[in-house]
């Protein structure tokens, strides 16, 4: 049964940008959709992107996280992205036309 934080994140539409560890003491950056808080305070979920350079999870696998792993954050309010701070530097290099569609989606928290 979900919890309070699981029915949160469904009806709001949050995504997490999560951190997971790949070999060394490199991370990569993996999207969750419908996080859950879980009873013991870590969070859970499937992945919403491929996995590059983290071994041995696909596409919507489930995994289990931290907090501290946790570097973004984005959900929709009136059709515009609230958050997604990791998008927006890329938005200041070419090309121009697809960067003024992605601002013109932004919206500041």
């Amino acid at each position: 049964m979900a919890n309070d934080g699981a029915v949160l994140s469904r009806r709001a539409g949050i995504s997490l940008n999560v951190a997971l560890p790949t070999t060394g003491n490199d991370s990569e950056a993996m999207w969750v959709d419908w996080p859950s808080k879980r009873s013991d305070g870590r969070f859970s979920d499937r992945l919403a992107n491929e996995p590059q350079d983290v071994k041995g999870l696909k596409l919507g696998d489930f995994i289990i996280f931290t907090q501290d792993q946790i570097f973004d954050w984005t959900f929709q309010r009136n059709g515009k992205i609230v958050g997604n701070e990791t998008m927006r530097p890329s938005l200041a290099q070419p090309p121009k036309a697809e960067a003024e569609r992605y601002r013109a989606m932004l919206e500041t928290p």
